[in-house]
This record gives C-alpha cells, sequence and structure tokens, in this order.
C-alpha cells in the first residue's frame, strides 16, 4: 500500500481513500497518525538505511554497471517467457549482439573484431541469417 511522507500507509486508489475517510468521520477506525503497523522500529530501518547506504560506496563503477545489467536482464526475461529453453535461447542471442554486432565505446568495435575473430561489424540480418543456417532451426 502507497505511504504518506510521514509515512502513513494511505488507500491505492480515490475510492478506497473516500472509503477510509468515511471510516474515520463516522468512528468505525481510529485515525493512527504518525503510527507504523509494520512492526519494525525506527531504529533498525534508519541501520538498515546507512547499511544499504556503506555498501552502495564501497561497490565499484563496474560492480554497479554487472549489477544494473544483471537486473536489467532479470526484468526481461522474467516478463516474457518461463521456460528456460526459451531463457537460454535469449541470453545466447544477447551474448551474440553485445559480441559480434554491438560497438563497445572503449573498444570503438565490437569485442569479436578486438578479438581477431571476424573483419567486419556485423548486423543483425547476419544473427539472422546464422540462426536460419543452424540444424536445429532447419528442422522446424
Amino acid at each position: 500500500m502507497p505511504k504518506t511522507l510521514a509515512g502513513h500507509k494511505r488507500p491505492a486508489d480515490v475510492i478506497g481513500n473516500a472509503v477510509r475517510v468515511m471510516q474515520i468521520a463516522t468512528g468505525e477506525v481510529q485515525e493512527t497518525a504518525g503510527q507504523t503497523d509494520d512492526g519494525k522500529s525506527k531504529a533498525a530501518v534508519e541501520l538498515g538505511r546507512r547499511g544499504g547506504l556503506a555498501r552502495a560506496a564501497k561497490l565499484t563503477p563496474a560492480k554497479l554497471r554487472r549489477i544494473a545489467k544483471t537486473a536489467a536482464l532479470a526484468r526481461l526475461t522474467n516478463g516474457f517467457s518461463k521456460k528456460i529453453e526459451n531463457h537460454v535461447h535469449m541470453v545466447a542471442l544477447y551474448t551474440v549482439f553485445y559480441n559480434w554486432t554491438r560497438v563497445h565505446k572503449t573498444l570503438r568495435t565490437s569485442p569479436a573484431q578486438a578479438a581477431g575473430l571476424t573483419e567486419r561489424l556485423w548486423d543483425m540480418a547476419d544473427v539472422v541469417a546464422l540462426i536460419d543456417s543452424t540444424p536445429l532451426a532447419q528442422s522446424n
């Protein structure tokens, strides 16, 4: 449930808010100003915040990027497919894209070009042609 700036719980929609106001007005429920009912002490919550900030301060930019990319990949895969084989195919496709078709800022080429695996930058048509030429794709 969303909370106000002071941390009070409030209904997420207008009708729920109107019902809550009427319950308070008729005396069905008591208005609880300044109390949180999540069961956590304010000291523990503050300590947790400070711990999170301390952890974030210790992380290197590379580690932060890796965490962000992992989270983005998790969000992307969780939103579309729950089958493990589809997830494996998506990761393989992303890996090919990342290493063969994407120009990296620091390398100014693709990693495959930098490693000497190819002379030119691939585009997605090359990736699709590679997928179409595999025996698995031809059997379906």
